[in-house]
């Protein structure tokens, strides 16, 4: 058995278990390659008449462990430098160029050369010189997008990118990236607006708290020795859009990548730092207008009077606050963030579910396809949508009472009123002192169990809604300290 095959089995014994290999089309829907990222083995297949035609295979595995084992003739601080970090011949620009054409011309924010820290150049030389300094063993994790005619890896334990060419029926590995110096960029590339444009136009609270924010963050890096900017391991969302581009979004580190294989060369065509553009609180080129859907929810007096049923004041943060108890009866159980390409505009839509935002970029045309085009906070959307059904529940719910105490079977009374309560629950104290409704399904054997379910669902739900008052509350007491204070 060879020393590679050995060393394979090895890594796959190590990797967690995944429940399914991922499959993945091209944007002709013509091709499927099915990735298994236990073992590092692809499969490209052709699709005609729903047929299933195996074309080629490889291993990624294989095709990473040569570059990360070539030590190049550069080094940093004396460190070596591995083909994997320094990035195959053909990028563009290469990791050198982008540090020193892009990174090095950035100067110290006036704060940071108050405080004596370094440069950004300077601490992102220190960031990769620590990252590279460590081992980075492929742990399980790929993701992967295929464009029309090339196939993009992404390998986010050692931040690495592998393009492959699959137009000849085969895979043909044509490059490799190292995205990380993409991430030590605190701004833009290629890429409008700027962040300090958005800042601009942000309530004056928000700007407040970014600036104590990066006073922080500039306090804490004038402990540290070398002072290397702080990157997350990275956790990346891979999608291909319009012809061979790929747009590659590292969620922990709120970084948006652009790139294109161009036929020669992997060329960074954009990057967003995604962190400011999360500040904006309402919406950027999104219409309807939030505040004008808002203020017409509000003046429907058959939801105001339901409102006050709820003891809910009809104000933003009531309602932030009501979407975010809902979220929490769904955390851990689906992905807090989602994302896909429209091709034939070539926009790019960014879900943040956690915090309820939608973002579309641009990403298509010409160098620079990272622009932001609108973002929207649904927030509002999404609390007048479940108000909306809690509300249809309640008129529901009545009816089915109704009906429940014109039935004149005691078991189809009682089955009845079990749906009226399972709608609204708090009906039980109505159902209570209906005593012709309760004469009648009182003998029932489900009877006592339907109403002690009940009482117990609408304490529940009468306890979560004295919590949202209250956080309701103190987000109010916070925002108003905050524009207090100087």
């Amino acid at each position: 058995m060879s020393r590679l095959i050995i060393i394979l089995l090895a890594m796959a014994a190590a990797l967690p278990a995944l429940d399914t290999p991922l499959v993945i089309n091209n944007t002709t829907g013509t091709s499927t390659v099915i990735l298994n990222p236990a073992i590092g083995s692809m499969t490209l297949y052709n699709i005609q008449d729903g047929q299933l035609t195996r074309v080629a295979s490889t291993n990624f595995l294989a095709d990473l462990m040569l570059p990360a084992s070539i030590i190049t003739a550069k080094e940093i601080d004396g460190q070596p430098v591995t083909a994997l970090q320094d990035g195959s011949p053909n990028n563009q620009p290469t990791p050198d160029q982008f540090f020193e054409g892009v990174l090095k011309k950035l100067g110290p924010l006036k704060a940071e050369k108050d405080a004596g820290v370094k440069t950004l150049y300077d601490r992102a030389r220190a960031a990769e010189k620590e990252f590279w300094g460590k081992e980075h063993p492929y742990d399980g994790v790929v993701r992967a997008a295929l464009a029309q005619n090339y196939m993009m890896l992404a390998i986010p334990a050692s931040r690495t990118l592998l393009v492959y060419d699959v137009s000849a029926q085969s895979f043909k590995l044509v490059g490799w990236r190292n995205f990380g110096p993409e991430l030590y960029l605190p701004h833009v590339y290629l890429s409008n607006p700027t962040p300090s444009e958005i800042l601009k136009e942000l309530p004056a609270e928000i700007q407040e708290a970014r600036k104590k924010e990066l006073e922080a963050q500039i306090a804490a890096m004038t402990e540290q020795a070398e002072q290397a900017l702080t990157v997350k391991p990275s956790d990346v969302f891979l999608v291909a859009g319009q012809g061979e581009k790929f747009a590659l979004f590292d969620i922990a580190n709120n970084h948006l990548m652009a790139y294109e294989y161009t036929g020669r060369a992997i060329a960074l065509r954009g990057i967003r730092n995604v962190e400011v553009d999360l500040l904006i609180p309402t919406a950027y080129r999104s219409t309807p207008d939030i505040k004008e859907i808002y203020g017409q929810w509000k003046k429907d007096r058959q939801r105001q009077a339901f409102l006050a049923t709820l003891g809910m004041e009809t104000d933003v943060v009531a309602f932030q606050t009501y979407v975010e108890s809902k979220q929490q009866l769904a955390a851990g159980k689906v992905s807090t963030f989602q994302a896909n390409v429209i091709l034939n505009t070539g926009d790019l839509v960014l879900d943040f579910a956690d915090k309820r935002k939608a973002i579309v970029y641009r990403f298509a045309g010409g160098e620079q396809t990272m622009d932001l085009k609108s973002m929207r906070d649904y927030t509002l959307d999404a609390g007048i949508a479940m108000l909306d059904a809690e509300y249809n529940n309640t008129i529901y719910a009545k009816e089915l009472f109704k009906m429940a105490r014109a039935a004149n079977k005691p078991h189809t009374a009682l089955l009845t009123l079990k749906s009226a309560l399972a709608m609204d629950p708090t009906l039980y104290r109505a159902a209570e002192k209906d005593k012709g409704l309760i004469n009648q399904v009182k003998g029932q054997p489900e009877y006592q169990a339907i109403m002690e379910d009940a009482i117990k669902r609408a304490t529940e739900i009468e306890a979560q809604r004295e919590q949202r008052k209250k956080d309701a509350e103190a987000r109010r007491a916070a925002a108003a300290d905050l524009k207090k204070k100087p």
